[in-house]
């Protein structure tokens, strides 16, 4: 149902890509080896042997247990003994190479698959995108040849058993894997059988996509860490929306997504120019024009996609802008959010927490809400944290990290928690970065009882105290209120974090004196 058409610096023909229906694991004839529908015709129906080799989870987990395990008395040598020996036996062949072969997640990434075609005389022409052959779009005979070289068949082969893999983009030549994609005779992806897939994105742009799969459930991918600046969210913003466009329809049945920074840009590298080349190969479907990738997807969705996770180490308003992009792709499947920034700076009208916020709160059925701005100085008062209550009912983890402003009039109290437990009724893990300890008695802890709650455990950033209290007479006074009103609340699991003295607030919202002495008290002093 879907056509990816090689850019016009790749001239080969266009391949038609089935995504949907499921993957099918390719059954291959192989000169040395008999087929797994045939390995165990010499075993009766109703024998237990034929019943435990025939079912390849199991014996794919014994074997890695056996080969790839730090099995005691047995050295690598032996390991590795046994593995050659399973490879090279015909009734164990297939189980064997599913268990080698199911993961690759260290640096060489897609090599060990690409290293077989260098066994036959085709890898250089197929690793060479520029090949005159390939330009030739009635030269037939050329792909012919390729597939019945014994090689491409035990390439394919052993390409349809990897289920995880972790690939660097920047060791992989621009155009290797759109032309291989081109030569493939079933119509699946290269890697059909590919659940999980690492990528880090060096900016050639084309070869993710042809690696997203029906079968693909987890897809982490590593970026050039985007700054706070408008020209860069807005083409980032862009840029997602345009990619998730691409893997709604190619990847269904996602799940976990996740878009990580991992270095800033260097002084000589644009952003612009970065984003706006990113995986500019077109994927649309039949009668939609997508030469200047205008065209667009209508009624497409995630219908399995429960987390969503972008990380960012130098901007947090691009968080943002980023999740704004995926959100009209995810569905009542969406169950968890985690936005995650490094960002160190001073707040400002266009960076409150609440505006930050504000994307994730559109989506009133989620579970699990991390927002960690843990260096990110900034206003965090009560009504934020009622507001953000309000709007996600139906939370069960609900992590709020910044570094707060501390000497604010209107932080969240105990007050604010126990109406907070009301609004969230199934809440049982609660981070914020603020609240109001006890000013001068017992009786300013006033925590609104709710009718029923599951908190189970508490963690607060930093605790304000009033000048005329001790660590140790506010610390026993805030357990004392928290568990008298909690009781499901063990102490142990009650974690206060800074604690400090800060003296009487005035009305224009500035405070008297701050101590200079702010430590760590998680419990009282002998």
């Amino acid at each position: 149902m879907f056509r990816n058409r090689i850019p016009s610096t790749y001239p080969i023909p266009d391949t038609v890509i089935r995504r949907d229906g499921n993957p099918k694991l390719r059954c291959y004839q192989f000169q040395s080896c008999i087929s797994p529908d045939t390995a165990f015709a010499h075993h009766s129906d109703t024998s237990a042997v034929k019943r435990l080799l025939a079912n390849f989870d199991i014996m794919a987990l014994i074997f890695k247990h056996f080969t790839m395990g730090e099995l005691e008395g047995h050295s690598t040598q032996e390991r590795m003994e046994l593995r050659g020996l399973m490879l090279t036996s015909k009734l164990f062949f297939h189980h064997a190479a599913k268990a080698l072969w199911g993961a690759h997640m260290d640096t060489h990434g897609l090599h060990h698959l690409l290293n077989i075609l260098d066994l036959c005389p085709i890898s250089e022409r197929v690793s060479r995108p520029d090949t005159p052959e390939l330009a030739k779009r009635a030269n037939t005979a050329f792909v012919k040849g390729i597939h019945k070289h014994i090689c491409w068949n035990h390439f394919l082969y052993y390409a349809s058993l990897i289920r995880s893999i972790l690939v660097n983009a920047a060791t992989l030549q621009p155009g290797c894997i759109a032309v291989i994609t081109s030569l493939i005779p079933d119509n699946l992806p290269l890697l059909c059988s590919l659940r999980q897939l690492f990528w880090e994105e060096s900016g050639h742009g084309e070869e993710l996509l042809f690696l997203a799969g029906g079968s693909l459930e987890v897809l982490s991918i590593g970026i050039l860490d985007p700054r706070d600046d408008y020209l860069v969210k807005k083409v980032f913003a862009e840029w997602i929306n345009r990619l998730c466009e691409k893997l709604v329809c190619l990847a269904p049945g996602l799940k976990f997504l996740q878009i990580a920074g991992c270095r800033a840009f260097l002084q000589h590298e644009s952003a612009l120019h970065y984003f706006g080349r990113l995986h500019k190969t077109p994927v649309s479907m039949y009668g939609i024009n997508n030469k200047k990738e205008s065209y667009e997807v209508q009624g497409n969705w995630w219908a399995a996609l429960e987390e969503v996770t972008i990380h960012s180490q130098v901007g947090s308003s691009t968080l943002a802008c980023a999740f704004k992009s995926i959100w009209s792709f995810v569905t009542e499947t969406l169950h968890s959010v985690k936005l995650h920034s490094e960002l160190a700076a001073w707040p400002h009208d266009s960076t409150q927490f609440l505006w930050l916020a504000e994307p994730v709160l559109t989506i009133a059925h989620l579970v699990c809400v991390e927002i960690s701005l843990p260096n990110y100085l900034l206003a965090f008062t009560a009504r934020d944290l009622l507001a953000i209550a309000e709007a996600l009912p139906a939370v069960k983890v609900l992590h709020l990290s910044t570094d707060a402003l501390f000497a604010l009039p209107n932080i969240p109290t105990f007050t604010t928690l126990g109406k907070c437990l009301r609004f969230c009724l199934n809440l049982s893990i609660l981070y914020f970065p603020i609240v109001q300890g006890p000013q001068h008695s017992f009786e300013s802890l006033a925590i609104p009882a709710p009718a029923c709650h599951r908190l189970a455990a508490l963690n607060i950033g930093r605790v304000r105290l009033s000048s005329t209290l001790s660590l140790n007479m506010a610390w026993n006074m805030m357990h004392k209120a928290l568990l008298n009103t909690l009781p499901q609340l063990r102490e142990r699991n009650i974690i206060l974090g800074s604690l400090g003295w800060i003296g009487d607030i005035g009305d224009d919202g500035t405070s008297s004196n701050i101590a200079d002495d702010v430590e760590d008290f998680n419990a009282p002093s002998d």
